[in-house]
């Protein structure tokens, strides 16, 4: 499942470069939230770039899972807004769509928060079955 951790990880690294070329990029759905929590579309940028760098060295390094948690976290706040926005009809900057528009539009980082949680999951067993065969 180190696939869905370096789709999340260059995801996040393309939005982190995309919120540098355009500070109004925060207002996207997905990113909304963060920008809630982590004002400035520098810093909001900075804390993309380091969960993706702390993801990429936990998939190498088994017994440092836990380094994968910040961006984990980050994707369930995404596919919490994502959902928010289709369950209300209106994406963060306050257009209105269809709900299952909305829904379609957002289900890809939906979908990812679960399937990355999964690859920690894949990624534990793996160590934990390393382990036991020794």
């Amino acid at each position: 499942m180190r696939p869905i951790i370096w789709y999340a990880s260059l995801l996040h690294i393309l939005w982190g470069i995309i919120i540098i070329a355009s500070s109004g990029v925060p207002a996207a759905t997905p990113l909304h939230m963060l920008n809630l929590l982590v004002p400035g579309h520098v810093m909001l940028a900075s804390l993309l770039f380091t969960v993706a760098s702390l993801a990429l060295l936990g998939i190498h390094r088994p017994k440092r899972w836990w380094l994968l948690v910040p961006q984990q976290t980050i994707l369930v706040c995404s596919a919490i807004a994502g959902l928010f926005a289709a369950v209300s009809g209106a994406y963060a900057d306050g257009i209105t769509r269809p709900h299952l528009f909305i829904f379609a539009d957002q289900l890809p980082i939906i979908l990812a928060a679960p399937f990355y949680t999964l690859g920690i999951l894949r990624l534990l067993n793996g160590h934990a079955d390393k382990h036991h065969s020794r």
